[in-house]
This record gives structure tokens, sequence and C-alpha cells, in this order.
């Protein structure tokens, strides 16, 4: 048993996912460090040796330097005038005035700790500091450098090997540096003793190279000339493989042993002397960053592989876990139970999220279409039951309606009349209506013209007052003109008199005039003030009109509507007079049913038994099943109120039949009269358009007599062994 639990373990995706992700993550994980390894540990070495390649090369140019630096002093010192004459025997020259020269440039030049001139076979003539090396000869004194002095030479003669000074007690550099004379013949040497601990102070003392490493400068005999530690000058051992730095290139690396240590170094050659500066370190202080670094990847590799097989584990059981729950899920839909509808698993968005929710909805589907079903055939049962009961019930109501189709009849024959009468009513209407509407529509151009027509006159009357004005404005001028006349004439004394008779009466007419024109003026204003009365009036009576042809025009189209209606109405009633005769046919063929209906019930409630014990192997939640019976009831309480209301519908129809029935005894003699008037019209009704109700159920009609199904009444639904999707017992298979 538990082997079999392991292997499962094994077997399921969430052992199987994590474990080959994790698997190939961990060797990309691996490759990765090992690349990134080999990649870092190759950086870092070529920027150690890149480093020290740089390092050694600048130290070497700083040197160059120097040495180019105090070779130009120390031939300006060699041509020095002063320098010069007194080898040359001047007598303007002194000694006193040469160790002047010197000492001068002595304290001028800080890396000198004395200097002095000698004669031609290298005997001190004099010196800057000290007076008790007058005398001695360079071969005692700088016996290494004298050696290599040629007089055939221009050159400075630097030493091959350091000299402490008797001065200081310090490392020194000794040159020597041959004189000329006038005629450019030899004449004395100049010697220069440097002081090489300031130049260790000031170029190498500050040099930080770790616990093992160390810079240094050799010649080719690896006499140690310069280190970075000041106690191995001159005194530490160079290894003999620094020999091969000489014959090879300009640059290189060289690796060898160190008490079983390697140890590696990068030297380059200088340019001013043949020397080499060499930089050398113990290998494992040169690659201790590679060791840090390959320590801090494996960590991280492993912290990352621990973290990310966390994670994938995690991440796989976020969706291995829901899958678990899934499965179970469908195992008890196999085994029947439909109990737990709830989702089990919380709300996601992907694809688990979605077959969780569809396997939920599916099982609540499963689950209310099993309760409908199982309520339905509990219904089934029950409805079986009672149809053989509601058969001989049904017997009686079949003859029943039969009797009751007659009266419908006479009722309908009497209804037909009625409707006919009003259709012939609303035409007649209608027509009326045309006729009204189409004298208002004279009646409004007539008062359209007669608007205009007054517009035209005060139209004519405003020409008539601009007139006028022009009149009175002349008139006003004539009485001005007549006035200058009767002021001429008076001046003209008795000549003038005739002449001022006449612009006396000139005077008076235009003033008769202009009085005149202002009673035309005003006889004008009130004949346009009462033009416009009568425009504004005009206009009001014809928007009166137009208003009064709108509302004619509504009034015919209700009237055109409603004759087409009344027309309508009494087609559906001829139709009605068809199908009530149908219906009575149908009412025959019902009682050949109820027979079929009782063979029918006995097979149905065997197939509901059948059906239930089928639906009782699945488990259901009591409360979806209340709430599926409480949804069938209000189902069924409403299709129940809707048989009550239509049932009281029909009473009242019977009841009017009924009435109208008596009613049609006591008139038959009118009823052939309408008989003749229904067939003259005949040919009118079939141009009326069928109303869509009427269409629906005459195809409902013709689908009865053809399939012979199915009428609705108080006792349910009984089906014809013919339609279509039913078995040979006429109920639908399940």
């Amino acid at each position: 048993m538990e082997n079999n639990n392991i292997m499962k373990k094994i077997n399921s995706l969430a052992f199987r996912m994590p474990f080959v992700i994790c698997i190939m993550v961990v060797v990309i994980i691996i490759a990765m460090l090992i690349s990134s390894i080999r990649i870092g540990s190759k950086g870092i070495s070529d920027s150690k040796l890149g480093g020290f390649n740089s390092t050694i090369a600048g130290y070497a140019s700083v040197l160059d330097t120097w040495f180019g630096l105090e070779s130009s002093l120390v031939n300006t010192y060699a041509v020095t005038p002063v320098v010069v004459r007194y080898l040359e025997g001047y007598p303007d020259t002194s000694l006193e005035l040469l160790i002047n020269t010197i000492k001068n440039f002595k304290n001028s030049n800080p890396y000198i700790i004395n200097m002095g001139l000698t004669d031609m076979n290298g005997n001190i003539i004099a010196d800057s500091v000290s007076s008790a090396l007058v005398g001695r000869n360079l071969k005692d004194y700088i016996p290494n450098t004298w050696s290599k002095v040629s007089a055939n030479s221009e050159e400075i003669v630097y030493g091959d090997i350091l000299m402490q000074s008797e001065v200081t007690g310090k490392w020194a550099m000794p040159a020597i540096k041959i004189v000329k004379d006038s005629n450019n013949q030899n004449a004395g040497y100049i010697y220069v003793l440097f002081d090489w601990s300031i130049l260790h102070q000031t170029h190498f003392s500050n040099i930080d190279l770790g616990e093992t490493g160390g810079l240094f400068i050799t010649s080719e005999n690896l006499y140690n000339i310069m280190d970075s530690k000041y106690e191995n000058i001159a005194n530490m051992k160079i290894n003999p493989i620094y020999k091969q730095a000489f014959t090879g290139a300009g640059s290189g690396i060289i690796t060898y042993d160190v008490n079983g240590e390697q140890r590696t170094a990068a030297y380059y050659k200088m340019k001013s002397r043949p020397w080499i500066i060499a930089l050398a370190m113990m290998d494992y202080e040169i690659f201790a960053q590679n060791t840090k670094l390959i320590i801090a990847t494996i960590i991280i590799g492993i912290i990352s592989i621990v973290a990310l097989a966390i994670f994938v584990s995690i991440f796989i059981g976020t969706i291995t876990k829901p899958l678990e729950i899934v499965v179970e899920e469908a195992q008890e839909i196999e085994r029947g139970d439909l109990s737990n509808i709830k989702q089990r698993i919380k709300p996601r968005k992907d694809e688990i999220g979605v077959l969780s929710k569809s396997f939920v909805s599916m099982r609540k589907k499963l689950a209310e279409t099993i309760t409908e079903v199982n309520t339905a055939s509990n219904n089934i049962v029950k409805a079986a039951q009672e149809l053989s009961q509601g058969n001989t019930d049904l017997s009686r109501r079949t003859e029943s309606q039969a009797a009751s189709l007659e009266e419908t009849a006479s009722s309908m024959e009497e209804m037909a009349s009625t409707i006919k009468s009003s259709t012939d009513h609303a035409v007649a209407g209608n027509n009326m209506m045309v006729a009204s509407r189409e004298a208002v529509e004279n009646a409004g151009k007539i008062i359209a013209e007669t608007t205009t027509n007054i517009e035209e006159v005060y139209e004519a009357s405003t020409k008539i007052k601009n007139i006028t004005k022009i009149i009175e404005d002349i008139a006003f001028q004539t009485n001005i003109l007549a006035l200058n006349a009767a002021v001429e004439a008076a001046r003209a004394g008795d000549q003038g008199k005739g002449f001022a008779v006449v612009a006396s009466e000139v005077r008076n007419l235009a003033q008769t005039t202009q009085s005149s024109v202002k009673d035309i003026t005003a006889l004008v204003d009130n004949t346009n003030e009462k033009i416009n009365k009568a425009t504004e009036t005009a206009r009001q009576s014809q928007d009166i009109f137009i208003d009064i042809q709108q509302k004619i025009e509504d009034t015919a189209r209700i009237m055109q509507d409603i004759s087409a209606t009344a027309m309508e109405q009494q087609t559906g009633v001829d139709q009605v007079n068809r199908a009530v005769a149908e219906m009575d046919t149908v009412t025959q063929h019902n009682a050949s049913l109820v027979q079929e209906s009782a063979n029918t019930s006995e097979s149905l409630l065997a197939q509901a038994h059948v059906l239930k014990d089928t639906v009782s192997f699945f488990k259901l939640n009591a409360d979806d099943v209340k709430k599926v019976n409480m949804q069938k009831i209000k189902k069924e309480t409403k299709e129940n109120d809707s048989i009550q209301k239509q049932e009281t519908k029909t009473e009242n129809i019977k009841k009017q039949n009924v009435d109208k029935q008596e009613s049609i005894k006591k008139e038959s003699p009118k009823k052939e009269t309408i008989k003749k008037e229904n067939a003259s019209n005949e040919s009118s009704k079939k141009e009326l358009k069928v109303p869509p109700s009427v269409e629906r159920a005459r195809a409902m009609e013709s689908q009865k007599q053809d399939n012979s199904t199915v009428r609705n009444d108080e006792f349910g639904v009984t089906y014809s062994s013919t339609s279509t999707g039913m078995t040979d017992d006429g109920f639908a298979s399940f």
C-alpha cells in the first residue's frame, strides 16, 4: 500500500513537473556559473597583468624623463663658462668662483648630494660640499663609473651600481661628463652624485603593491638598482630568470617558483638606461579576486538553485493542487454525488480558474437538471393518475363544447352584420372628411390671396405717402421763393407792386397746398394703419384655416384607419366562423382521443417509475432540490393563474354569446338580408389585408388538422400518436 502511494506521488504532476524543471534549471545555472567563472577569471587576470604592464611602463617613463632632465642639467653644467674658463686657465676665473658656481648648481637641484670638477686625469679640483675630496682621483672615488669613461665620448656616463655617499652615507647614483674647452678639446671632467633616496621617496615610496608585491629595477648583472622597499636597494638578490628579460622583447611576463609557490612578474625595458623595471607578485595574491569570484559565484548559484526550487515547487503547487481538486470533483460526479456545488478553488483568471468554474457550473446545471427530472417524474406519476379521471369529464365537456359552438356561430353571424354596418358608416365618414379637407384647402387659398392683395394695397399707399411728402417739400420751397419774391418786390418800390401781388398769391397757394398735403398724409397714415390691421387679421385667419386643415387631415387619417380596421374585423369574423366550424370537427375527433389517452396514461406511469429509479442514482443537495421545487411551484402557479384568467374570459364570452343568441332568434328575418350584403361585398373583402393574428390562427388550425395535435384545457396536454418526436405510446422518449 505504501509503495503504491509512493509511486502515485512520483507519477503525479505535483512531483514530476518541479523535478524536471529544477533539473533543467540546475543544469543551465551550472553551465552559466562555469562560463561566468571562466570569463570573469580571465578578465580579472588580464586586468591585473594589464595593470602591472601599465604601472611599470609608467614608472619607466618617469625614470626615463628623470634621466633625460638630469642629463640635460649635467650637460648645462659642463658648458658653463666659469667651468670651461677655469679649466682653460683664465686668470679672471678663480677657484673660489668655480666652487661657488658648482655650489649654486648643487643647491638648485635637490637630487644632487655633491658635485665637482676634475682634470683630464681624474684628479678632483673642486667639490661643492667636501673640500676633503680635493686631490683624490675618480678612479678611487667612483671606480665603477670611471672605468667606463672614454675620452672620445661626449655622453654622460652613469654607474651600473650604486655607491654610498661619503658625505651623507645614502645610496647615490654617480654620473661623469667630459668638459670641452673653447677649442673643443678635452679639458676635464665634471662628476655628480645623485641622491637615490630622494628619487625613491619621490616616486617609489608610496606604492601599494599588496602583501607580496614588489617593484624593482635591475641591470643586466642582476644588481638591484631601485626597489619599492628602500631597504632592498643594492641588497636584494634578483632571480637569475630575469636574465631572459634583457634578451627578449621590450616588455613581457615572467613566471617562476619561489619556495614552491608561483610568482609572476611583468617587466619593461627602459629607454634611457640598459635596465629593466619589473613588478612581481605571488600568484595566490594576483588571483585572489578570482578565488573570491569563484566562491561568490558558487554561493550565488546554490542560493539561486534553492530559491528557484522553492519558487518552482510553490508555483507548480498553485497549478497541481487546483487540478487535484478538479479531479476529486470529477470522481465525485462519476460516483453520482452532486450534493456539493460550491467552488472549492479560489477565483482565478487563468485556464485553471476557467476549468474550475466550468466544473462547478456543469455540476450545478447537472444537479438542477437531475432535480427537475426527478420532480418531473413525480409529476408525471401524479399526472398519469389524474389523466384517467379527466378522460370521463373530458367526454362530457366535449358535448357541452359542441353546443356552445353552435351558439357561438349564431353570435358570430350577428357580429358580422354589425361590423358590416360599422364598416359602411366608416367609409362614408371617410369620404365626408376628404370633401371637408378639400373645402378648407380652397378657403385657405382664398384667404392667402386676400392677404396678398391687402399687402399690395399697403405698398401702394406707402408710395402715395412718399409722393405727398415730395409735394409737401415742393410747397415748402415755393412758399420760401414767394417770400423772397415779396422781399425783392418791396425793394423795387412801385415798380414791384404788381410782382408783390403775384408773389402773395403764390405764397397763399403754396400754403394751401402744404395744408392739403398734410391732410392727405394723415389720411394715408390712417389708411395704412387700417390696412395693417386687416393684413394681420387675414394672416390670423390663414393660420386658423391651416390649423383646421391639419386637424381635418388628422381626422381623415383616423377615419381611414377606422375604416380599414372595420374591414379587417369583418374579414376576421368570417375567418372565426370558419374556425368555429373546424373546431366542431376537432371536438368530434377529441372523443376518439379519450380512449387513447387512457392507454397512454398507463404507459406513462410505468415509464415514470423507471425514470424515477434511474434518477435516484444521483445524490443531490436538499437545498438545491428545494430551490428547484420552489421555482417549479412558482412557474406552475403562474400558469394556473393564466389558465384561470382564460377560463373566466371564456365563460364571459359564452354568456355574451347566449345573450346574443336570444336576440338573434328575435331578429331572424334580418339574417337573410345580412347574408346577401355579405355576398355582394365578398370581392371587396378579398382586397383587404388579413391581420397577422388571423393568419396565426389559420396556421394553428391547419396544423391541428394535419397532426391531430393537442389542445390545452383544464386536464393538461393530450398528444397524438402521429406527432413528431413521440414514441408509439404517445410520449416523448427520455
